[in-house]
Formats: C-alpha cells, structure tokens, sequence
C-alpha cells in the first residue's frame, strides 16, 4: 500500500524546521514552533495547533522528523536530529553496568521502550 504524498503545508513546516531552528537543537516543543511559526511572516501556513500537529504527525510518519504528542504543546516534542535521539537511547541500555546511565530495566521482553519512559528520562 502507498503512503499519501506530503502535503505542500508538510514541505513548508520541513523547510521552516531546518531553515530557522539551529542546528545544534536536537529537539523543539510545539511550543518552541508555534512561536517560532508567529513570528515569521509570509510561511502560508495555519498557525492553528491542531493543523500543525496533523503537519507533525504527516512528517513523523514518513520518518522525516519524530514527533511525540503531549496533552499540550508545552509537552509535545519535535525530534529533528533522530541520530542524537537513537545515541542517547543506545546509550542509556547498553551502557557498562558501572555506568550511571545504564539502565537495561527499561526495555520490556518486547524489546520496545514506551514513549512515557523516555519523556520521563529526558
């Protein structure tokens, strides 16, 4: 089954993501964009949250950003570097167990890591 093209409000929120947030950002809030959206004029896009989070969620599925939604945008994050995100976690389960980052207690026999775990940690 095809995935949906991205939408031309997908591409223009992309290309605010990496044309204004720095580059040494790993991660924003929905908060952080919303503001960041507010103050540049002439982007075309809704500044609406929802409609931006569906933007979010459209980028997040094509593997283009990592987006988890909050109860608010205060608690929504915008992962635009998922190299940094994936180190960090590689870090923290396979650390040597006389790290004090090690913590293999998170992955489940699943081997997956809920998303409220790692909200918690970072």
């Amino acid at each position: 089954k095809r995935c949906p093209p991205i939408s031309l409000s997908c591409h223009v929120l992309l290309a605010l993501l990496t044309e204004m947030v720095p580059s040494d950002k790993v991660a924003i809030t929905l908060s952080d964009l919303l503001q960041l959206l507010h103050t540049v004029k002439d982007h075309g896009l809704s500044t609406n949250t929802s409609k931006i989070t569906e933007y979010l969620t459209t980028l997040s599925d094509k593997g283009l950003i990592v987006f988890f939604p909050g109860a608010n945008p205060s608690d929504s994050w915008i992962v635009l570097r998922q190299e940094v995100l994936l180190e960090e976690v590689n870090g923290i389960i396979f650390a040597p167990a006389s790290f004090p980052e090690h913590r293999p207690s998170l992955v489940s026999n699943t081997g997956i890591i809920p998303i409220s775990v790692l909200q918690n940690i970072f």
